[in-house]
């Protein structure tokens, strides 16, 4: 008999998405769903030496789009969050 699991995409999935791919015969990424914005999908929490942050991609987001329509807004991406994080000038274009 085979085992097959289904998960959303995620940005920085837990070692236990992993897990759960390995397990399974057959694996399916769903993204034919409702993407949501600031969820898991986007962002995630890393912790450091200032305790708890979060990291997001910057997205273009429309009501009703799915995951798969989703896209990274590299504008934002480029000269807001590299800049900050930097302290300097982005060269990302």
């Amino acid at each position: 008999m085979s085992s097959i699991s289904i998960h959303q995409p995620q940005y920085l999935p837990w070692h236990n998405y992993f897990k759960k791919m390995k397990k399974a015969d057959i694996f399916i990424i769903l993204d034919t769903v409702d993407f949501q914005k600031n969820g898991l999908q986007n962002r995630n929490q890393i912790k450091t030496s200032n305790g708890v942050n979060w990291l997001t991609v910057p997205v273009l987001k429309k009501k009703g789009q799915k995951i798969y329509e989703t896209k990274i807004d590299f504008i934002i991406l480029c000269f807001g969050i590299v800049s900050n994080l930097a302290g300097s000038k982005s060269n990302c274009l």
